[in-house]
């Protein structure tokens, strides 16, 4: 049980903000983001204070009034960017685990969770809980908390704690991954059999991979415990759900400057278990691949795993058979000569080589089954592709216009055979662009420059395709073989965080609507969990509002004027559509009358300067994000292929073609009505297909049991033990952490357990005797102590108020 205090509309922090109390001071500008201080002087209109650790230093804040955080126009008097300071915990403290979740946090807020995360990072503590939040801070080094003997104890106290008992002898175990996996396995198996979903978020470096691999590593061995692993002779299940990590690492995780082994694209990993709980197998569910990344990307980062895993681990013989030739590099390294590789610098990460990871991929192509024919087959398709990018063009004037030609006819012939598609198909593929009207065909001849644009643009279809293909065959691998075998499943997303760059384009919108989406659920989740606490206290809440977001979403998704229907209008107009002209329907939608830079929800904006260039403003729930229209967003919504591109497909002679591009047709064309029957099938933009796959997902998400893993990103440098506070802070609010809190603030933000509470206020009746209120409590309930406590109290303050009146 909770002990609340004072709700926030009657609380007052004034009284406690007296000389010499410590208190939080924002420094929005400094690398702390918030100065821990002591209040030197404090009068009505404003309070003084010196920095602890430089008392040279000092602030004056003035007294303001703010709205509270509960929605309503109540406002309260405080001090502008102050926050009290939690009191330090003592040695003895920490060891029980007094700061093990931040929510019993007594001041509970911004700074108290900065600096408590901050203080248990520096103790080598990475995992937190904040209520039913765990917060994960990535410690860019291996540490030994995932040991077969700390996996063992989690499981045996999760087991002890499912059966109603206390494991004896030992204390609770700390925050940890492990918990929430045992958690959500334990509630898996309650009597209601109700199913389960981790939802694991943060930015690309925050390690959102890796705890993705551990929860799975944990859930699968809970679900195959006391199983035969050897029948037959046959991969175990388990192994083939692990095994296929490396496969779609190898195709979809990238080197950014930011993370080594970035997934560049979202996936939800549902474990499926029989009534029992053991586990029957898994299905995977991707979502918006940055195949972008094939075309271009910046210095110092790299394209998928794959093509660098091939060109450094590939020996001689590969070599020959994929036509890698080191003497045609003019002494480059391989990986630094290929155009789709060479780019960014083609570096090496950090903590694995190439070479290995080739040898993993291919262990983990086995260990789902595929033969060698096929593992060469994918192998010398991604070799194609890399031939692909090095076909190079020279104009030559024909009819007074210069059209593109083939200048290394032999790369051609090359990258044809290796793609397995037909040579000539490939060349007209890549000069020339058919326009079809009414049913008639028209060949148009490209410029050089156009070319090099359908070179890489059939490189991210077969790419995207083959992908796509992989995730498929992955799932054939590890599907369970009846669904009426499985009674509850446990479900993993690894999703890409909020994002918020110098530009912003079409990605970073799909990414911050996905995360936009989630952060309604969460918040319906938390209310939810606040809720079940006021009752089970019994104590009113009708004065907590829930905190919605709903209004955003709308300016996104709804139809026909949300920014994404409108996106897609724009692309059915074929030729005639452009992106400026979308963003001028949007500021019309939106900011209509003269002079206006905000819509009427507050959710969209754009000032003039920003209109002359076509940009616009979201304000998501974790701050405002510029949009930059003109950065290809119709192309990339429309992700169209040529119809030269699917001649070629069509009429591959590749096996493997074949079934990527069938593949790729059902993700993306529309079932056509069957008054439609015989008609060519329309093709989905990707809004289209991303909103039908955030629908399907929060659906599922929605009839689960969900737990949460925010995981933060404690500096850019990817260095162990560096915590830079001002970038936790934003993660802190991009990752809705501050929004939960902000909940919990809407209602008795300060709480202590009975103990604490007793332990802390019954020094403030030092001359009641024992008799009357105990000092002890030993054999005694800290909840009826505090009752009887708060009634002596009571009691006095009537004695002292008649007193005062005679």
């Amino acid at each position: 049980p909770i002990f609340h205090t004072h709700p926030t509309p009657n609380r007052n922090p004034f009284s406690t903000m007296e000389a010499g109390a410590r208190v939080w001071v924002s420094d929005p500008d400094g690398d702390d983001a918030w100065i821990l201080s002591e209040v030197k002087t404090r009068s009505d209109a404003d309070l003084n204070m010196f920095q602890i650790s430089n008392p040279s230093n000092t602030f004056v804040r003035p007294r303001i009034r703010e709205n509270l955080e509960d929605g309503s126009e109540v406002q309260e008097l405080k001090y502008e960017g102050i926050e009290l300071a939690n009191n330090a915990l003592s040695e003895a403290e920490k060891a029980e685990g007094k700061d093990d979740d931040m929510i019993t946090l007594p001041h509970l807020h911004e700074p108290a969770i900065l600096h408590a995360i901050g203080g248990r990072f520096d103790e080598g503590k990475i995992y937190t809980w904040t209520g039913p939040v765990l917060i994960a801070v990535n410690p860019f080094e291996r540490l030994a908390l995932y040991t077969d003997t700390i996996l063992n104890a989690y499981r045996q106290e999760g087991l002890l704690r499912s059966q109603g008992m206390n494991p004896s002898g030992t204390a609770k175990l700390g925050p940890h991954i492990y918990a929430i996996a045992d958690l959500s396995y334990r509630q898996m198996m309650a009597p209601e059999r109700k199913s389960q979903a981790i939802l694991i978020s943060g930015e690309s470096g925050a390690g959102k991979t890796e705890s993705t691999k551990i929860v799975m590593r944990y859930l699968t061995t809970l679900g195959t415990a006391g199983t035969d692993n050897e029948d037959d002779g046959e991969i175990s299940i388990m192994d083939r759900v692990m095994q296929s990590n490396p496969i779609l690492e190898a195709f979809g995780n990238a080197k950014t400057l930011r993370n080594d082994n970035s997934s560049r694209f979202g996936k939800f990993i549902e474990l499926g278990f029989s009534r029992g709980g053991q586990l029957l197998g898994a299905k995977i569910q991707t979502y918006l691949l940055e195949k972008v990344r094939l075309g271009s990307h910046a210095s110092g980062e790299r394209n998928y795993h794959i093509f660098y895993q091939l060109l450094r681990g590939a020996n001689d013989e590969q070599k020959k058979k994929y036509g890698f030739h080191d003497g045609d590099t003019g002494g480059l390294e391989l990986a630094k000569y290929y155009h789709l590789t060479g780019q960014g610098g083609a570096p090496d990460l950090r903590e694995f080589t190439d070479e290995a990871g080739l040898k993993y991929t291919v262990e983990g192509m086995t260990n789902l089954g595929w033969d060698e024919s096929k593992a060469n087959t994918v192998l010398s398709l991604v070799a194609g592709l890399l031939h692909l990018g090095q076909i190079q063009f020279v104009g030559v004037e024909k009819d007074g216009q210069e059209i593109s030609q083939v200048s290394n006819e032999n790369v051609v012939t090359l990258a044809a055979e290796l793609l397995g598609v037909d040579t000539d198909k490939l060349r007209t593929a890549l000069t020339v662009r058919i326009l079809k009207v009414r049913g008639t065909e028209t060949m148009i001849s490209l410029p050089p420059e156009k070319s090099i644009d359908s070179r890489d643009a059939l490189a991210k279809t077969i790419y995207g395709a083959l992908f796509l293909w992989i995730v498929q065959e992955v799932n054939d691998s590890v599907i369970w073989k009846n669904d009426s075998d499985v009674r509850s499943s446990v479900g993993v997303l690894d999703i890409f965080g909020f994002e918020c760059f110098p530009t912003n384009s079409f990605e970073q919108l799909c990414i911050n609507y996905t995360n936009e989406s989630l952060q309604q659920q969460f918040n319906k989740f938390i209310f939810k969990m606040e809720q079940i606490e006021y009752e089970a206290e019994k104590i009113s809440w009708d004065f907590i509002s829930f905190p919605d977001n709903q209004d955003c979403l709308d300016v996104i998704q709804s139809r026909p004027t949300g920014i994404l229907a409108m996106l897609d209008d724009e692309c059915k107009l074929g030729n005639r559509g452009n992106d400026k002209n979308w963003a001028d329907r949007l500021y019309k939608q939106y900011i209509p009358n003269k002079g206006q830079e905000e819509s009427d929800n507050s959710r969209f904006s754009a000032t003039p300067i920003m209109k002359s260039r076509s940009k616009f403003c979201v304000k998501h729930f974790a701050g405002r994000v510029e949009y930059t229209a003109t950065t290809g967003f119709l192309e990339k919504n429309k992700d169209e292929i040529p119809i030269t591109a699917e001649k070629l497909l069509e009429s591959a002679d590749s096996w493997l073609i074949k079934d990527i591009y069938t593949v790729q047709k059902a993700e993306t064309n529309e079932s056509a009505p069957s008054s439609n029957a015989g008609k060519p099938a329309k093709q989905k933009t990707v809004s289209q297909q991303f909103k039908e796959q955030l629908a399907k997902l929060m659906e599922k998400v929605e009839s689960t049991q969900p737990h949460y893993i925010r995981c933060l990103k404690p500096n850019d440098a990817a260095k162990p033990k560096l915590l830079t506070r001002k970038r936790l802070t934003e993660q802190l609010r991009y990752g809705g952490v501050l929004e939960a809190v902000r909940v919990a603030r809407m209602g008795f933000p300060v709480r202590m357990d009975h103990t604490l509470f007793f332990q802390q206020y019954r020094m403030t009746l030092p001359t009641v005797p024992e008799h009357k209120l105990t000092w002890q409590l030993d054999n005694n309930k800290a909840q009826a102590l505090c009752v009887r406590l708060l009634e002596i109290l009571l009691e006095e303050g009537k004695k002292e108020h008649a007193a005062g009146a005679k």
